[in-house]
């Protein structure tokens, strides 16, 4: 009966703590985590026509424009985009920094941000607008932000009252808004008062996507 009476004993022991352990690991709620990293980048693209930037033979000590504009698409994942534009001319002619006075082989290069309302070269009003580069001012330099964009104000930009303006700040990507994420482009340029050149001259112009 000894035996009997301890195996009963121990078998209920072991019930008795399984039930506990089981008890143990019943509990009202539980949690897990999802973790998702999201791909963010920025990005833009340039839409032209190169027949368009292709502006022919021009004489020395006069104004030409583009008469097409480029237009430039915010394709970024985040939410605002913004940019810098930058520029390098040659082989023979340089970047004027400063208009005042023509100078040998020096290109007076001027750019402008519209809206995508502006079908004809904005050559008027508050368009391709000061001597030096500057706060609100369209004078190509090699190297600024567009719009507010670092440290200065309104580069590159029409005036506020004028049509088809767009300030170039907080841009809106592609997927949320297709209109608002697009501006055209437009270029106005004097040519140097004299030239030692006889080879076509390119000018460079690259934006770049970035933060606000």
């Amino acid at each position: 009966m000894r035996a009997k009476t301890s195996w009963a004993l121990a078998l209920g022991l072991a019930l008795g703590l399984t039930a506990a352990r089981e008890a143990a690991a019943w509990t009202t709620s539980d949690s897990l985590t999802i973790t998702i990293t999201p791909a963010n980048y920025y990005a833009l693209d340039i839409t032209t026509t190169d027949a368009h930037m292709d502006l022919g033979v021009v004489d020395v000590n006069l104004d030409t424009f583009t008469v097409r504009p480029a237009t430039v698409t915010v394709q970024s994942s985040l939410a605002a985009t913004e940019m810098s534009l930058t520029a390098s001319l040659g082989p023979d002619w340089t970047l004027d920094a400063n208009t005042a006075s023509g100078e040998l082989n020096a290109l007076q290069a001027w750019a402008v941000f519209t809206d995508t309302s502006v079908a004809a070269s904005p050559s008027s009003g508050g368009a391709f607008n000061g001597t030096t580069p500057a706060d609100s001012t369209d004078l190509i330099e090699t190297s600024s932000r567009v719009g507010d964009g670092g440290g200065r104000t309104a580069r590159f930009v029409l005036a506020a009252t004028d049509p088809g303006y767009k300030s170039m700040n907080d841009i809106p990507n592609e997927g949320s808004d297709p209109a608002a994420s697009k501006a055209h482009l437009w270029f106005k340029f004097h040519t140097p008062p004299s030239s030692t050149a006889t080879a076509a001259q390119k000018l460079y112009i690259t934006l770049t996507a970035m933060a606000p």
